[in-house]
């Protein structure tokens, strides 16, 4: 009998080798699928997930979030860096993809705004500031937007500004070997492809060599066809953020924007041969600031319904926030209307209806300007482009108190008064008069106290008529009334107000009297 030897038993392989095996035949199978059968077999497995997590109870939910959890620690922790740079690579490319196919019909939209839509009706339209700081990369986000849009969209995150490495104002007004040096070498001066460009295109086209101070050429890149030797790259050039408040770097800002190959910076203050004091007044002729007629408008409707202080108010908002084109222009078309309660107040102290706009009306209401702009955060007003109010002298209260003074009620209370003064206090009033009043002097001080406490000027003599002060001023008149020279030394001059000027018209009066 014959027994056939027993055949090895077949070696088990291991559950590893079947599972890329598994793969293999999976990848090899996907390359050869057509796009029809790549979108059925996607769409299938769609509805078989979703059926899948709708027939899920809420433990086994957890349970697979959980598991999911792990095997993804798992596998990010094993991964290598390269590996991590592919799938992030992959990640960013399926999201680009999937928001431009989600948004390519909405692509410029911003640019066909029809007034005759309401866009607030649209749920999908959110307007407002962007006013929420995104936890992960600090970007400013709207409210309702998508997470993580901000980080992986497309979006570039600036840093806080800080002040630039070489202050602005530096480079503009310098005029050292070094900033010469710099504008020498301006790309402009000596490539003519360069003066067709703007300020930020430079660095796609020109690269900065630090050691020879100077722009050239890219070697790397793409040839431009109408430019032999010229390479384009996708580089950026990005401009320092200025606020409108500073007003200079602002608007050189704006005029790098606008100037196609400036060579200097008295080129781009220069236009159609005219030379500008400033580059503010460069982007007015320019046509690239808005006039005022906005703001005129608005303060010609308010000033119908608002006082003058509300008025002041307003004024310093607009020059604090609107960044208004000529501001001085916009004061001096609305200075009688901010100033008008601070005429009718010196109207009232001086009992003159007649009186018109001053320098020191139009001067208070200036400092009250300047106080709410620096409230607002603002400077001072010549920051902004208004005259600057003398803030040195005295109030405007203090000048009509001392403008305002009634001389005959004056005398009368001093008649009142002088009677009834002791001993001690006549002998210091008699000195003090004396002094003051007898004799012109030559501005000396006289001393009552032995430590100098009181001490006074000989400024002048008092008198108290009219015709005393004309006999003072003009004595023996009838016998030199003819003498031009005699005449031209002397003259009578009152201060502003009332009384004085009633009383100085008397005294030419009783003048042309005697020349008569």
């Amino acid at each position: 009998m014959q027994i056939n030897p027993k055949k090895p038993p077949k070696k088990k392989r291991s559950l590893q080798f079947r599972q890329n095996k598994v793969k293999k035949n999976t990848r090899r199978k996907r390359e050869n699928e057509t796009p029809q059968e790549q979108e059925s077999r996607r769409e299938s497995n769609r509805l078989r997930m979703a059926h899948l997590r709708a027939s899920e109870t809420v433990e086994e939910q957890g349970t697979r979030r959980k598991f999911n959890s792990l095997q993804m620690m798992q596998t990010r922790i094993s991964e290598t860096a390269q590996n991590r740079e592919a799938r992030l690579e992959r990640q960013r490319n399926v999201t680009h993809c999937s928001r431009m196919a989600i948004w390519k019909d909405k692509e410029n939209a911003a640019y066909f705004y029809n007034p005759s839509i309401d866009y607030k009706s649209d749920t999908s339209c959110i307007l407002g500031p962007m006013s929420i700081s995104c936890q992960f990369c600090d970007a400013m986000k709207f409210k309702g937007e998508a997470p993580g849009l901000c980080c992986s969209g497309g979006k570039v995150h600036l840093p806080v500004l800080r002040d630039p490495p070489e202050p602005l104002h530096t480079l503009l007004s310098s005029d050292s070997t070094v900033i010469r040096n710099k504008l020498n070498n301006v790309v402009c001066n000596e490539d003519e492809f360069a003066r067709t460009l703007f300020y930020h295109q430079v660095p796609r086209y020109y690269t900065w060599d630090s050691k020879n101070k100077k722009w050239s050429r890219r070697k790397v890149g793409q040839s431009l066809s109408d430019y032999p030797g010229i390479k384009s790259t996708d580089a950026i050039g990005r401009v320092y953020t200025v606020h409108p408040n500073n007003s200079e770097c602002f608007h050189l800002r704006l005029l790098l924007h606008e100037v196609p190959g400036p060579t200097s910076f008295q080129y781009l203050k220069t236009f159609e041969g005219r030379i500008c004091s400033n580059y503010k007044e460069a982007c007015q002729v320019r046509g690239l600031l808005e006039n005022d007629e906005h703001w005129n408008a608005t303060l010609e409707e308010a000033a119908f319904m608002h006082s003058p202080r509300m008025l002041r108010d307003l004024f310093a908002v607009i020059l604090q926030v609107c960044a208004v084109s000529n501001p001085n222009q916009l004061w001096i078309n609305h200075q009688e209307n901010l100033s008008e309660d601070i005429l009718h107040r010196v109207r009232i102290q001086q009992r003159n209806m007649d009186l018109e706009f001053s320098t020191e009306i139009l001067n208070e209401a200036l400092i009250i300007i300047e106080d709410k702009v620096r409230s607002l955060g603002g400077s001072d007003l010549k920051s902004v482009g208004l005259p600057q109010p003398n803030r040195d002298s005295s109030t405007i209260d203090d000048v009509l108190r001392e403008r305002t003074y009634n001389v005959s009620e004056l005398r009368r209370f001093l008649e009142e008064n002088e009677g009834k003064m002791l001993p001690d206090q006549r002998e210091i009033f008699q000195k003090i008069t004396d002094s003051v009043f007898q004799e012109t002097g030559n501005g000396s001080f006289t001393s009552l106290d032995p430590d100098g406490a009181v001490s006074l000027k000989n400024i002048g003599r008092i008198v108290n008529t009219e015709e005393e002060l004309l006999r003072a001023v003009f004595p023996n008149l009838p016998d030199f009334f003819q003498d031009h020279v005699w005449l031209c030394q002397r003259a009578i001059l009152a201060p502003q107000n009332q009384t004085d000027m009633y009383q100085s018209h008397q005294c030419n009066l009783q003048l042309l009297f005697c020349y008569k």
